[in-house]
């Protein structure tokens, strides 16, 4: 049975089906679409596009009593490009008090090309620059213009890593904002992370705490125990610039590479400095490069450890909630293209034509700009095949020119979808180069564009076998297990957890290779510095699915451990099987199949033999 949310999301589709909403529901409708209800207002929005007199409405919700209908009516007419309403915006911003309110007006100000100067006032910000101090010694500030200097000081107070609305316009407006960028964040990050310790200090200590540990670790050398107690010491760090995380909002107008920067202090630091990566993923959401809404989209989905997923996820709603999407639309509509904007081929700065699919070796001065061109490729093509697979899982479905716009027409993610088996109802068919559709006997496949699309599962078709044997004839890799795999469905009963492979024996660096392997990634530690779960999010649909087992001390051992059971939570709340979609169950029982065949078989006696 559907609950009152998926009724009103049903409701919404349905109306956006109709050729102009019907006129008794669009006060209704309307009170949705700029009222402080973040889940129903992007739908709304969408039901309302084709109704007539809207930017007349919109420009009046510019004088509206709830800041959220202020707001929600600026963001909109940016998005809509509403010429006529750049005066009414410049009225409203003049009076305008509230800060978010303020940066909304201003972003669509900026949409409708207005800029800078003709809004902020460049002058004032200049005189009050000459009146500013350093804020910290290691902050860029010594030959500096006035107008740096003031967005310096100004996001300093702020404490915010999201840039104000001001900084935001004025950063848009300069040509060497990447510059800046990546030099406040390199120099934020060398005085967060500056060493507790000289390198002769951690040889000396290293020494000597080799010897007191020796019986702690009868297997290792000296030297390795050394060197092992070196590297703790390296990862501890004299202070923090949490303090002064402000800053961080000049590195909102980085490009790649300043989300590359923010990769790795994630990857480096995530379980020692928490509240510094929870900055970096707040950077990452005020950030308009493509790369940085793509990263905080892998973190919310799969991290390492689940404070900086769960603020991650926030700022994915925030972000998403911002811009007027759904987080799925979000997903879809910001994938890289690593500068393949115009099709499969771009002219490199030497005057190279370098193709999507092209693999030779390149000469001259642009070899560096292909290796990294390369290595973004490779990047959004891993990302975007774990997100098809997990939109199989949740069988997430799309409206038909969506999906042939954002994912089938981009210039990498198509390459994806004309590798998968896709369904509208029962019709199953995988787009080719043409745009054209076939079907597993390569005939034409027609679709009406108001259809809906679905990637094929095993449990959604019976023409899984057909499709085998086009993609075997065809010589095509698929990307995702669609048909290999077997179906399965939860018998009376099994109400609550799957365990059908309890006290399997495994290896426990064979149990996280395979985790990791499935997506799945590391659980918290527990009580004593134990984990006993590895996890895989699924926040389109808030369900985190856990691979049980009987636990693993950190730093992890490669000790004999069971399998227990595979569960599923909403927040803290176990799932009863029967709620979670069918082809997630489907294939998580599938993981929990594959990790016990790879494994030392059944034991009875499992209990006695993986003690804590």
């Amino acid at each position: 049975r559907l609950g009152e949310a998926a009724w009103r999301l049903r409701a919404y589709q349905i109306l956006r089906c109709f050729p102009t909403l019907p006129e008794p529901l669009v006060s209704t409708v309307w009170e949705v679409a700029v009222g402080p209800g973040k889940t129903e207002r992007p739908l709304a929005q969408a039901c309302l596009e084709s109704v007539p007199g809207l930017d007349e409405r919109l420009i009046s919700a510019l004088q509206d009593r709830g800041q959220d209908a202020r707001r929600e009516a600026a963001l909109w007419l940016g998005r809509r490009k509403v010429a006529s309403a750049v005066e009414p915006l410049r009225k409203a911003l003049s009076k305008e008090k509230v800060e978010p309110v303020q940066a909304a007006m201003l972003e669509a100000l900026d949409a409708l090309g207005v800029p800078p100067g003709d809004v902020v006032d460049v002058g004032r910000i200049d005189a009050e620059a000459s009146r500013l101090k350093r804020p910290a010694e290691w902050l860029p500030w010594d030959g500096e213009t006035p107008r740096v200097r003031w967005m310096i000081g100004q996001s300093h107070r702020s404490k915010d890593p999201q840039p104000g609305a001001v900084v935001r316009y004025l950063l848009r407006s300069m040509p060497n904002r990447v510059t800046l960028a990546n030099r406040v964040l390199e120099a934020w990050i060398a005085q967060d992370t500056l060493p507790k310790f000289s390198d002769e200090e951690i040889q000396a200590t290293s020494r000597q705490a080799a010897l007191h540990l020796r019986p702690i670790y009868p297997g290792l050398t000296d030297e390795q125990i050394a060197e092992m107690h070196a590297a703790g010491m390296r990862l501890m760090c004299a202070g923090s610039a949490t303090a002064d995380k402000g800053v961080l909002a000049l590195a909102a107008g980085g490009d790649a590479a300043t989300v590359d920067t923010v990769r790795r202090y994630l990857n480096k630091w995530y379980g020692l400095r928490a509240a510094q990566c929870r900055a970096m993923v707040q950077l990452l959401a005020g950030m308009e490069e493509r790369s940085a809404t793509q990263l905080l989209l892998s973190v919310s989905r799969k991290f390492r450890t689940a404070g900086i997923q769960k603020e991650a996820a926030e700022q994915v709603r925030l972000l998403a909630e911002r811009r007027g999407w759904t987080v799925d639309d979000l997903a879809d509509r910001t994938i890289p293209t690593a500068g393949f904007d115009s099709g499969y081929e771009q002219v490199l700065e030497d005057g190279q034509v370098l193709r999507l699919d092209d693999h030779a070796e390149v000469s001259g001065t642009a070899q560096e700009a292909v290796r990294k061109c390369r290595k973004e490729v490779k990047a959004i093509l891993q990302a975007q095949r774990d997100r098809l697979f997990e939109a199989m899982l949740i069988q997430r479905a799309w409206p038909f020119e969506d999906w042939d716009r954002y994912l089938n027409r981009h210039p990498m993610v198509g390459s994806l979808c004309r590798r998968l088996v896709w369904q509208s109802g029962e019709t199953t068919f995988r787009p080719l180069e043409d745009g054209s559709l076939c079907d597993a006997d390569s005939e034409p496949v027609d679709l009406p564009r108001d259809a809906t699309i679905r990637l094929a599962h095993v449990l959604t078709t019976s023409a899984g076998e057909g499709w085998i044997r086009h993609f075997l004839e065809n010589s095509i890799p698929s990307p995702c297990r669609q048909f290999g795999r077997p179906a399965w469905h939860p018998k009376d009963g099994q109400l609550a957890t799957l365990d059908l492979f309890q006290g399997h024996l495994v290896k426990a660096f064979a149990l996280r290779t395979q985790a990791l392997g499935l997506g799945y990634s590391r659980g918290p530690a527990q009580d004593g510095g134990w984990f006993y779960w590895y996890r895989r999010s699924f926040p389109s649909i808030d369900i985190e699915a856990r691979l049980e087992f009987t636990g693993n001390p950190l730093p992890e051992q490669d000790k004999l451990v069971a399998i227990d059971r595979l569960t599923f939570w909403r927040g803290e709340s176990p799932l009863p099987l029967q709620e979670v979609p069918a082809v997630m169950l489907s294939e998580g029982w599938n993981d929990l199949h594959d990790v016990a065949a790879e494994g030392l078989g059944l034991d009875r006696d499992w209990e006695t033999k993986v003690g804590r």
